[in-house]
């Protein structure tokens, strides 16, 4: 060989000596992909034709190779013994994306794909679009049964594989159980309406699925829109999550490092008392070995020691009064604590205000539908008036009939009488009977016109009619549409009012647990400052002489009242921390009121929807009594020139 190895991928050195070994060319496209894949880690030998041997010695350059994270098959139409050997190589690698696109994945290599599903740890994205998984439904079963299990993979591609409703209801029933999975494309396959009822039905326990395309299954616009609110619902859940999760992480940062610096604190007030004490044993030494030259001194010692007596009182008084400090700390405490619960209250009891005007509304609408129902109780009565004028209408043409007959063959037995009585005068009888058929033909075209006039208004009526009715189901449909849109918004804004709120009482809940800890840390602080003054008091009645120790005892104590002012100052400004999420919750609940006030905006506008929704039905059934009213008084003109004719 003239390449030198040191200049080679990894990949491509296994991917050489696997193939000298075995005596079997390599594809130099094959080559150029090994090559690439340390720029990119992926290996995208897509569209190529590749053998079963060529695909044992892809798996094997897999399982050696560490560089190769994503696999790329698509369009390869692999032999089925090739797929398996991929497939059974996969967990042994640290292939994280995998496409399968278009290689006719069905019957038993179906099975080999669950297996590989079940034991890949690393796989979190998995393409098989054009495949013919839907064929093998025992096979997609135990792929749905490993689905539920996993907990690894993030993205699933499956489009164009023949899936049907069954196929649906599986993958439905696994997503009731996984918790991974975020995006599923199951774009052209033939689950139709039931597939995407199900889907429907697993969104209401899956809460981690963001993405779900089912565009091309026959599925209707209402039902995909149904399913888009919940994915979207899913997301913002998630969302919401991570942020959650991200503050928690960083409370618990802020409070690791404050409990670091109070242990540093601490540490460094150990060492600085050992150093003191230390000092304190050596003087102590030094008072020992010059006691009988200091006895002249006593008197001095003891003026000094009621001026360190009376700096102890000024001492105790100043514990006194941040004991004092600390009582009013708690009270005011209590009364924040008052005030927010108030608050509280009165945000719930605008909830409540809120949910009564919602009740309200609802009455409304069910008024509404209570005149619906009467309007098509009156539509009903005009339709069986004008069923009984119809019926009538067609009595009156069979009683014409039947006088039409009876007159024609009264006619005829006085024709033949007056042949055989008067035979002299059979012309003149004649022509006389000619001129009556003459007018017996033109009544009779008359009352054919005035009866095709009759049809031709019943038919202009029963089509008015039938508009009428269409255009107020799809005014209907429409309303209800509105409706039930104005409904779902309400709700979700509801929802997420509620879910506000209960986050910013969880951060004050929060707050007042961390303005406790605080309080009992500074009690815990003054406990050990009364006990140490007790200690401070013993030390100086048993060491009256002892002034040098006394006076470092004393320095100790005023240092220990800088650090009790400037914890004083910390909760003071904690104080002003409370204060400032006070301010911050008062302004979330004015917040809130003004939300209340577009809600009772809202609520306005669709009661004025609703009454200009109920002067259109009046004005449809004015219209429509107007109607009924011209047409029966049609017919009752149309009867009475009926009677006129046939008397």
């Amino acid at each position: 060989m003239s390449i030198k190895f040191f200049k080679m991928s990894e990949p491509q050195i296994i991917y050489e000596l696997l193939c000298s070994n075995l005596q079997v060319p390599a594809d130099s496209r094959i080559m150029k992909a090994m090559i690439d894949v340390s720029k990119c880690g992926e290996l995208d030998i897509a569209g190529m034709s590749v053998t079963s041997q060529m695909c044992d010695i892809l798996s094997k350059v897999l399982i050696q190779s560490k560089d190769i994270c994503r696999l790329n098959v698509s369009d390869c139409l692999l032999p089925p013994q090739g797929l398996s050997l991929i497939l059974a190589t996969i967990h042994q690698t640290r292939i994280h994306t995998l496409q399968l696109k278009g290689n006719n994945i069905g019957g038993p290599a179906v099975y080999k794909l669950s297996r590989m599903l079940s034991l890949s740890k690393h796989i979190k994205n998995l393409g098989l679009e054009w495949n013919n998984l839907g064929l093998c439904s025992e096979g997609m079963a135990e792929f749905c049964s490993v689905l539920a299990a996993n907990h690894n993979l993030e993205v699933l591609d499956l489009r164009n594989n023949q899936l049907d409703p069954q196929c649906a209801g599986l993958l439905a029933a696994a997503l009731r159980k996984n918790t991974s999975l975020r995006a599923l494309d199951l774009r052209w396959n033939a689950m139709e309406q039931a597939g995407g009822q199900s889907f429907l039905t697993a969104l209401q326990t899956n809460k981690t699925l963001t993405i779900l395309k089912l565009q091309g299954n026959s599925i209707s616009n209402d039902l995909l829109t149904a399913i888009g609110h919940c994915v979207k619902h899913n997301s913002g859940m998630l969302r919401m999550h991570s942020e959650y999760e991200a503050r928690r992480e960083l409370l618990a940062n802020h409070a690791k490092a404050v409990n670091n610096q109070r242990a540093l604190e601490l540490r460094q007030f150990a060492e600085r008392t050992r150093r003191q004490i230390g000092e304190m044993d050596i003087e102590m030494k030094e008072i020992q070995r010059l006691l009988g030259t200091k006895q002249k001194e006593v008197e001095e010692l003891e003026s000094t020691l009621s001026e360190t007596k009376r700096a102890l009182e000024i001492s105790q008084r100043e514990v006194l009064t941040l004991q004092d400090e600390l009582k009013l700390k708690d009270e005011n405490q209590a009364a924040i604590l008052r005030d927010y619960n108030l608050q509280l209250e009165t945000v719930n009891k605008a909830l409540i205000a809120n949910k009564s005007a919602m009740c309200l509304l609802e009455e409304k609408l069910e008024e509404e539908r209570k005149l619906k129902e009467d309007g098509e109780r009156e539509r009903r009565r005009d339709r069986d008036k004008i069923q009984k004028l119809e019926e009538d209408i067609e009595r009156r043409k069979e009683e014409l009939q039947t006088s039409l007959t009876e007159h024609v063959a009264a006619v005829e037995e006085e024709r033949k009488q007056s042949q055989q009585r008067l035979a002299l005068v059979v012309e003149e009888w004649s022509v006389r009977l000619e001129q009556k058929a003459a007018e017996h033909s033109r009544a009779e075209q008359v009352y054919r016109e005035r009866l095709r006039a009759v049809e031709a208004a019943l038919e202009s009526a029963e089509r008015s009619r039938a508009e009428q009715s269409s255009q107020w189901n799809t005014e209907r449909a429409k309303w209800v549409e509105e409706k039930a849109n104005i409904w779902s918004e309400a709700r979700e804004k509801e929802s997420c009012k509620v879910l506000l709120l209960t986050e910013k009482v969880d951060h004050l809940r929060e707050d007042k647990s961390s303005l406790e800890n605080q309080l009992s840390i500074a009690n815990t602080t003054a406990q050990q400052l009364q006990r140490d003054n007790s200690i401070v008091v013993a030390d100086l009645a048993e060491l009256r002489r002892k002034l040098s120790a006394v006076q470092e005892e004393l320095s100790s104590e005023r240092l220990l009242t800088q650090k009790l002012r400037s914890e004083k100052s910390d909760d003071l400004r904690s104080l002003e921390a409370m204060r400032g999420d006070l301010a911050s919750a008062q302004r979330a609940v004015s917040e809130a009121k003004e939300r209340q006030n577009e809600l009772h905006q809202e609520i306005r506008r669709l009661s004025r929807q609703i009454e200009d929704k109920e002067k259109q039905i009046s004005s449809i059934r004015r219209e429509e009594k107007d109607r009924a009213g011209v047409l029966v008084a049609a017919i009752k003109t149309y009867v009475e020139q009926l009677n006129l004719a046939s008397s």
